[in-house]
C-alpha cells in the first residue's frame, strides 16, 4: 500500500493506494481502486456493448438491422465478419435453413482466425461437416473441444452443393466495407465459387467478390475469459 498525498505532507487524513497488480496488471491506475474503474473483467478500452452477455443461449455473431432470406448459390463459399470483443470460449456455431434444398443436398459451415489480411486464415477447431440441406430448422455445429476465442476478428463460412434458403440478415457494420458506388449498405459478405467440400484448413480461398446479403450465424458461449 503506498501513502496518500495528505499523509505525506503530516496530515491525519489517510486514504492509501491500492497498487495491488490485477490481473497481472502492474501499472498503477488514476485512483486508488483500479479493479473498480478500470473494469478489470472487459476491456476497459471501449465500450461494454457486446462484451457481457447470458452464456450457453445463442447469440448473433454480429449484430443485425434487418432480416430477410438468403438464398446460397452451390459450391460458393460465403463468409461473414465475426470482431470478438473479448476473450471467450465457444462450444456451438449455428446456422438456420427456412426453406429445404433439394433431396440430399448438404451444407458445410465453420470458423476461421483472420489472416491478417482481413481475409479467412486458419480454421478454428473442428468444421461442422456435411449436414443436411434439405430439412429446415437450426443446424448446429458443436466443436469437437470447446473453442478459446481472444480479441480480434473472425469469418463464418458456410458452403453447399444446393441452394438453400438461409435466415439472413443485414448487419450494421462489416470490416469488408460498404457499397462502393453508392456509400451506402455495408458490405455483408465476401464469397469465392470453387468445388464443394470440406472446409480446408487453412481457408486457402480468396474471397474477391462482395456483396450486400449475408447468411445469419450464431454461437453459443461457455464462460467468458
Amino acid at each position: 500500500m503506498g501513502l496518500s498525498v495528505f499523509e505525506g505532507l503530516g496530515l491525519s487524513i489517510f486514504t492509501g493506494v491500492d497498487d495491488t497488480p490485477v490481473d497481472g496488471a502492474t501499472k498503477k491506475s488514476i485512483s486508488s481502486n483500479w479493479a473498480y474503474d478500470h473494469a478489470a473483467d472487459i476491456d476497459a478500452h471501449m465500450a461494454d456493448l457486446f462484451q457481457d452477455h447470458l452464456l450457453n443461449v445463442y447469440q448473433h455473431c454480429v449484430p443485425y438491422r434487418t432480416y430477410a432470406a438468403f438464398t446460397l448459390t452451390a459450391a460458393r463459399y460465403y463468409s461473414l465478419p465475426w470482431r470478438v470483443v473479448r476473450p471467450i470460449t465457444v462450444t456451438t456455431l449455428a446456422v438456420q435453413i427456412g426453406t429445404a434444398a433439394a433431396g440430399g443436398k448438404l451444407i458445410r459451415f465453420g470458423l476461421y482466425r483472420d489472416n491478417g489480411s482481413t481475409h479467412p486464415g486458419a480454421r478454428v477447431g473442428d468444421e461442422s461437416g456435411a449436414i443436411a440441406a434439405d430439412a429446415t430448422g437450426i443446424k448446429a455445429h458443436t466443436f469437437a473441444t470447446p473453442q478459446a476465442l481472444v480479441k480480434g476478428l473472425y469469418h463464418c463460412i458456410i458452403v453447399s452443393d444446393g441452394a438453400p434458403i438461409m435466415r439472413g440478415g443485414s448487419i450494421i457494420y462489416s470490416p469488408y466495407g460498404i457499397n462502393q458506388t453508392e456509400l451506402s449498405d455495408s458490405t455483408q459478405t465476401m464469397y469465392e465459387d470453387a468445388a464443394y467440400a470440406a472446409l480446408a484448413d487453412p481457408f486457402g480461398l480468396t474471397l474477391d467478390t462482395r456483396t450486400g446479403e449475408a447468411c445469419v450465424f450464431a454461437y453459443k458461449a461457455s464462460s467468458m475469459d
